[in-house]
C-alpha cells in the first residue's frame, strides 16, 4: 500500500503457483489499470485547480500573476490534458461495464497512458506556476510528486503501455 499505516494482511501455507481462485487476471489487470487511470486523473484534476487558485491570488508587479499570458497558456495545458485523460478514462469505464464492446485493452491502456502523462505534466506545471513555493512542504506538491512517481508505475508504465497498443494494433488485435 502507498500508506504505511494501512494493514497488509499475508496468506500463509499457499504453494507459489497453486491457483487460489478461477480469477480472470486480465480482467482484474484492466480493472486496475482503469482505477490507477482514475486515480491519476484526479491527481491532474487537482494539481490544475491548486494552480489556478494559486495564479489567481498570487499578485506580482501589482496584478494577478494569473493574469500573465504565459501562465494563462500553462494553465490552459493543464485544462486540456485533464478533459483529454477524462474522456479517455470515461471510455475505459464504460468498456469495462459492457466487456462485448470492441477494442477493451486499447481503450484501458490509451487511458491509463493519457491519465499518468496528464498527472506527470500537471505536476511538473504546477510546480513552475507555484515556482519557489511549489518545492516547498507548504503547498504539498512533494507529496503529490511521490504519489505520482509509484501509482503511474503500477499496470506498466506509459512507455511499456503505449508498446503493448502498437504492437497490438500492428499484429491486428486492436481495432482503431
Amino acid at each position: 500500500p502507498l500508506d504505511p499505516l494501512v494493514p497488509v494482511h499475508r496468506v500463509a501455507g499457499v504453494e507459489a503457483g497453486a491457483v487460489v481462485a478461477n480469477a480472470d487476471v486480465d480482467a482484474w489487470r484492466s480493472r486496475g489499470a482503469v482505477l490507477t487511470a482514475a486515480f491519476c486523473l484526479g491527481l491532474a484534476a487537482h494539481l490544475a485547480e491548486i494552480s489556478v487558485e494559486y495564479a489567481k491570488n498570487r499578485v506580482q508587479f501589482d496584478r494577478p500573476v494569473g493574469s500573465f499570458q504565459a501562465l494563462k497558456h500553462m494553465l490552459a495545458d493543464m485544462a486540456v490534458r485533464v478533459e483529454v485523460a477524462r474522456a479517455a478514462v470515461y471510455a475505459a469505464a464504460a468498456h469495462l461495464d459492457d466487456p462485448d464492446l470492441p477494442g477493451l485493452s486499447r481503450t484501458v491502456g490509451v487511458a491509463k497512458a493519457l491519465a499518468g502523462e496528464a498527472a506527470i505534466l500537471n505536476g511538473k506545471t504546477a510546480t513552475q506556476v507555484h515556482g519557489g513555493m511549489g518545492l516547498t512542504n507548504e503547498v504539498g506538491l512533494s507529496e503529490i510528486w511521490q504519489t505520482l512517481r509509484i501509482i503511474n508505475i503500477a499496470d506498466g508504465t506509459n512507455e511499456i503501455l503505449k508498446r503493448t497498443v502498437v504492437q497490438r494494433m500492428l499484429k491486428g488485435d486492436v481495432e482503431l
